[in-house]
This record gives structure tokens, sequence and C-alpha cells, in this order.
């Protein structure tokens, strides 16, 4: 997309005409960015390399921007049906999203799209964060969950799948622009999802974990 392709935001938009501007060059006209974009940017790396994830206030700002349509050429929803996240957790996390009481065995894997319907809330280093970190593609997720190493009781690796229709304004594909920033363009393999606030969760599939970094499938 040429810079003529791309329309300005509107005057007291949050990241003035063209969002991330300076870090974009000769993609888009300069101007300099104002201090909300230069929060996000740091927030945006940290979240990419493992770090802290965007603030509810962050979350949003980009909810209206998405809900606008401004800077669809930065921020703009998955191209896709459904979007993946995958998680190592214990087997108490695991009977709670699906509704399993907690004298009740859990099997060693499976698939659930009729008791799994959640809401997932945002979480870091044990606290309450506005955005997550999701994935346009269902494999990524699955060896996302495969790969982690084992916790205490981290028994089970799951696979949550939500809706893009059912999560209207809360959803940034990077592939939509993001991974043309010069900073984020190492992370395209994964194709991520920035989900921004709360997601409704509509499909679950899960295995337990062994010693074996990995062994088990999920039960699709």
């Amino acid at each position: 997309m040429s810079s003529k392709d791309i329309k300005p935001a509107p005057e007291g938009a949050p990241y003035d005409k063209y969002a991330f501007a300076e870090e974009r060059g000769e993609d888009v006209p300069w101007e300099e960015d104002n201090q909300k974009e230069h929060s996000l940017y740091t927030a945006l790396a940290s979240s990419f390399d493992g770090g802290w994830t965007l603030s509810p206030d962050q979350c949003t700002t980009l909810k209206r921007v998405l809900s606008m349509g401004w800077y669809s050429d930065v921020f703009g929803p998955p191209k896709t049906d459904e979007v993946y996240r995958g998680m190592v957790v214990s087997a108490a996390w695991l009977k709670t999203a699906l509704k399993v009481p907690e004298d009740q065995d859990l099997p060693g894997h499976g698939h659930d799209g009729k008791r799994a319907s959640f809401t997932f809330k945002p979480k870091f280093n044990g606290l309450w964060r506005g955005s997550s970190s999701w994935t346009s593609r269902l494999d990524v997720a699955q060896n996302f969950g495969n790969e982690q190493d084992l916790l205490d009781d981290a028994d089970f690796a799951v696979v949550l799948t939500a809706s893009v229709s059912a999560n209207p304004d809360s959803l940034v594909s990077c592939a939509g622009g993001l991974y043309d920033m010069p900073d984020f363009d190492k992370w395209s393999f994964e194709n991520e999802v920035i989900a921004l606030g709360d997601v409704k969760v509509s499909y679950l599939q899960w295995h337990r974990r062994s010693s074996d970094r990995g062994l088990g499938e999920f039960g699709m």
C-alpha cells in the first residue's frame, strides 16, 4: 500500500494522522509520534517479546480505533473466522473451564464445543491485564501449548478457540500492518492476533502432558 492509498485519521484521533509515522519512514508522510504512540509501541514490543502486555487504557483506545476504522493500514481485524490461544494449565483450571465437578476425573485428551463456552480474562504474572496473545493458525497454538516447560501444576496443554464475529472490535491482526514495523517483523511467523480485553471462547481442546515435553495429542 502506497502512502497515497493511506487515508489519514481525522483531527483528534489518538495517534494523530498516521500511526507510528516515525517508525515507518517513507511509507507515510512524516509526523512525530505522540506520547500515546510511544507508549503503545513500547508495550507492543514488550508483548511480542514475551513481556508485559497492553494496559486496559491502551486496549480501550485501540477498540475505538477499530470501531471507527482509523489507521486500518496498521490495525485491522483477522481475516480468518476463528483465532486460537495455546496455554498450559492446571487440572483445576480445565475443570472450571469445562464445568466438570471437582471430584470427577478428566479424560487425558478431548475437545468440547458445548460446555466450553466462557469468557477468557487476560492475566500476566498473576495480574489482570488488558490484552492477550492469540494466533490465526491452529497449529501455532497447538505447538505453543506443547513446547512450554512443564510447571508444577500445569498438567494439561490446551487450545482455546474464539470466533472473530463474536468478538467485534476486539481483535487486532498483526499481519494487518504491525509486522511491517522494523522492530516487529521478526515475529511474523507467529501470525499473532492481539485480543483487547475479555474474549468470548467457544471451543476448547486439550491433552495431558508428561515429563516428555509435549507428549500427547490434541483431541481434534
